[in-house]
Parts: structure tokens; C-alpha cells; sequence
């Protein structure tokens, strides 16, 4: 299996560039050429999956080769797939995980093809036993994660589901039997490590829990409109979700918890992986999918909440990375800008940017930023989902008109 490819140009699509200041575009285009002489440098030391490695990586390229009209980065990108396919076929990449694994490599290939970045051969067929098994034992142990079990591999699957379409019935099947579902609402009943143990929780996140697995049963609806059972499963998500929600005592605080639980629930932060945010994006997607009014609305909502959510150590906002930085939140209120046209978001959108441009003070950092790694401080990253490949594809959405579509491995387009 090789990564034989024909890296082709991208045409722009329609996006409303928010930059117009012409000191802070400079320091954007500084910070993009530094984060692509670093990543160019260091080809060979990346892990070989999407969200962490040389995927996030080989978007970022194709991105940067649109801004800058060019197509100077083609051989880095075909550098990274070849790594990332030699580890497969080495057997030193044997997850199949959309975050990590073999399934968000062959999305990436997928998404190259469709935005015309590239023309790259198929290994859906030579792979496809692999992602079948992986896909029937994690439901059957009720990993529905997104990052790393089933869900994540029934989102790629919905994007080829002309080939998959009785995986997607079955993943769709074994989440209605692992789940808990009422005449009014559905749940699952997730995992999260807890000292040295696993405790059990209802994981509200879009990283891990319920709002990725509407967004995916959203596009397995899109895919699969006939079949009942995922739009049935979407609104009782959905209701469940509304169940959970909270109104604030102060500005600072959140709508709705990381987890459903009896205990007190502290507010969850702002950013992707957990929190308002990604419940918003949830909401939206199944008004979007079921042509629902109320569940748009109420995503507005909730995101106009938390456009007054300034106090960076009250959101637990420590860095600038896509996952829970700075960078995440300003580029799902771009996104949302986009979507919606209100000023208010467009507004706070640049608000995090400037955070994220503010954030690149270290000397030895990668354009100026690190990753806050928690006890372990900080290090340089250059992923998509924590570090400077998905810094630098936020920024990017800032200046360039091509819309940032590379966000689908995201759930927020």
C-alpha cells in the first residue's frame, strides 16, 4: 500500500475574511510562515493519525497553499501521507481511531479528494476488515467516544456510506441497545478516568460524548434519510441535553455541565472539547438536519451567553490550541459569525484572536507558542488538535477567503 498522489490547487470558496487590520495581518502571515518552516523541518516527527499528526498537518498545507496561492508545500504533504501509510503497513499504527488512527488518515484522504487539494488512491478496500471488526467490538463494549471508538468511526463511514451503509445500520442499531432511551429522551452511558479508575458518567462533550453523537447521527440522517431511527435518536438527545441545561448565576459561568450527574456539577470550560460551545454546534446541527427552528435558535442562544465570557481564567482558557485554547473559541465564533451574520459573535471571534495572537510569547516555542500540558507544563505541539497546525488553521479562517471546511474532522462543518 503506497500513498502515490497528485497534489492539485484549490479554488476558493466564499468566506468573509474578519481581518482587515493591516499590522495584525502581517502578524498572522509571520506567524503562518514560522509555523510552516517548523513543520516542514520536522516532517518525520509526528505521529502518523489525523487530530495528532501528520493529517492535521497535511491540511494545514493544503490551506496554506490556497491563501498563498501556491503550490510550495505539496511535497511536505506528500511526505506526511507516506509516513503515515509506511506506519500502517509497518504495523506501528494499530488504532482505528478517528483522532489517532487509521480512520482519520483515510478521512483525510477523503477530504484532500472532495476539496480538490489532491488526487490520492483509495485504500478504503484494503482497510476495510480492519475498521468493520474495530467498529463491532467497540459498540459491543459501549465505546460510542468520538476521538477514540465507534462514533468516531461512523463519522468517517457516513462520508463514504455508498460502501458502508450496513455498517451505519448496525453502529446505529447497537447504539439504540447500549443506550438509554425513554419516551422522551436518549443516553449513553459513558467513561472517564478518575484517579487510577474508570467512573461512569452521561458525557455531555463533543470530544467524548452526547453532542458528538448527534452530530454524527445527523450525518448519518443526511446519508440515510429513509432510516427512522437516527432522526428519532437525534431529538431525544437533543431533549435530554435541554434537560440538562442550567441557567447562570454570573456571566462567567456556563449553561451546561461536562457531565449529567446527581453530584454538583462545577461549569465546564470554554472550548472545544467541552462545554457550551460544542453543545451549540450540537443544537445546530440537528435544527440544520431536522429543520427545526427552536434547536437553531436555542444554538444562538447559547452562544450569545457565552460571548460575554471574557475572564480567560474564569473560561480555562491556558493556551492557544484548537482542543481548549484560544484559537478553538475564536474560530467557532467565526464559524458561527458565518452562519449567522450577527455582529456579536463576529465580534467575540476577534476577541480570541487577538488572545490567541497574545499567547505567542515563548522563545522557544513554535511562532511563539507551547501547550499547556498540566502537570507536565508546557511543550511545543505541532498538531491540529493542541498544537500550531491547528493554531494555524484557525488563523488562516481569519484572513484567507477560502471557507475552512477542514473543520468537518472537527463536527463543526
Amino acid at each position: 500500500m503506497s500513498s502515490t498522489a497528485s497534489i492539485l490547487k484549490n479554488t476558493p470558496a466564499t468566506w468573509e475574511i474578519l481581518v482587515t487590520d493591516a499590522g495584525i495581518k502581517k502578524e498572522i502571515d509571520t506567524k503562518l510562515g514560522q509555523i510552516a518552516a517548523y513543520l516542514q523541518e520536522n516532517l518525520d516527527n509526528n505521529q502518523p493519525g489525523l487530530l495528532n499528526g501528520n493529517g492535521g498537518q497535511c491540511l494545514y498545507f493544503a490551506y496554506l497553499n490556497a491563501y498563498q496561492q501556491t503550490d510550495a508545500y505539496n511535497d511536505a504533504i506528500g511526505q506526511l501521507l507516506e509516513n503515515s501509510f509506511t506506519a500502517i503497513n509497518d504495523r506501528d499504527l494499530n488504532t482505528t481511531s478517528f483522532c489517532t488512527g487509521i480512520s482519520g488518515v483515510l478521512w483525510t484522504i477523503w477530504f484532500l479528494n472532495k476539496e480538490g487539494f489532491a488526487e490520492l488512491d483509495d485504500y478504503f478496500e484494503d482497510i476495510m476488515p480492519v475498521l468493520e471488526t474495530a467498529l463491532e467490538n467497540d459498540s459491543k463494549i459501549s465505546n460510542f467516544d468520538f476521538l477514540h471508538g465507534a462514533t468516531g468511526l461512523a463519522y468517517y463511514l457516513s462520508h463514504i456510506s455508498q460502501h458502508t451503509q450496513p455498517l451505519l445500520e448496525a453502529y446505529l442499531k447497537n447504539l439504540g441497545e447500549k443506550g438509554e432511551e425513554d419516551e422522551n429522551t436518549f443516553k449513553w452511558l459513558g467513561q472517564i478516568k478518575h484517579g487510577d479508575s474508570m467512573r461512569p458518567v452521561y458525557n455531555l462533550s463533543l470530544s467524548h460524548g452526547l453532542a458528538s453523537i448527534v452530530i454524527v447521527l445527523c450525518a448519518m440522517q443526511e446519508q440515510m434519510p429513509e432510516k427512522e431511527q437516527a432522526g428519532r435518536l437525534i431529538k431525544k438527545a437533543i431533549h435530554y441535553l435541554c434537560l440538562q441545561k442550567e441557567i447562570p448565576t454570573t456571566a462567567d459561568d456556563s449553561f451546561f455541565p461536562n457531565y449529567a450527574s446527581t453530584e454538583k456539577q462545577e461549569r465546564s470550560r470554554l472550548g472545544w472539547c467541552y462545554g457550551d460551545l460544542g453543545t451549540a454546534f450540537a443544537f445546530l446541527k440537528a435544527g440544520q438536519t431536522l429543520n427545526d427552528p427552536s434547536m437553531t435558535d436555542e444554538a444562538i442562544s447559547i452562544m450569545l451567553h457565552n460571548t460575554k465570557r471574557r475572564d480567560i481564567q474564569k473560561a480555562f482558557v491556558a493556551d492557544a490550541g484548537i482542543c481548549h485554547g484560544a484559537a478553538g473559541v475564536a474560530h467557532m465564533f467565526n464559524r458561527f459569525y458565518q452562519h449567522t451574520g450577527r455582529e456579536e459573535f463576529k465580534e467575540t471571534a476577534l476577541y480570541w484572536l487577538r488572545q490567541t495572537l497574545a499567547m505567542a510569547t515563548f522563545k522557544d516555542g513554535i511562532a511563539g507558542f507551547k501547550t499547556y500540558d498540566g502537570p507536565d507544563g508546557w511543550k511545543n505541539d505541532s498538531s491540529l488538535l493542541d498544537g500550531v497546525a491547528g493554531i494555524g488553521l484557525a488563523l488562516l479562517g481569519f484572513v484567507s477567503d477560502t471557507e475552512p471546511r477542514w473543520d468537518r474532522c472537527l463536527l463543526l462543518s
